[in-house]
């Protein structure tokens, strides 16, 4: 195999070596945003979203914002009060 054949592999071996695990890597994970509400409508904020995989959790703002990090096929466990 001559010099310029082995650069090139080289060159294709390192770049094959080092992107793709970092572009698989994030293919792994996603942000999942939403809003959470009553039945009638009404925005609930307080309420802690827990990823079962990862761990993770966030609480939602007033409104009843939130987002998570989590796998891509995760369960997500919404936890709040409910005040009468």
């Amino acid at each position: 195999m001559n010099a310029s054949k082995m650069k090139r592999v080289l060159k294709t071996f390192f770049f094959v070596f080092l992107f793709v695990p970092s572009f698989l890597a994030q293919g792994q994970t996603k942000v999942v945003t939403g809003t959470i509400y009553t039945l009638d409508g009404l925005s609930v904020g307080n309420v802690e979203i827990t990823s079962k995989r990862t761990n993770s959790s966030v609480v939602s703002d007033p409104d009843g914002r939130f987002s998570i990090v989590c796998n891509e096929k995760d369960v997500l466990v919404f936890n709040g009060k409910v005040f009468e």
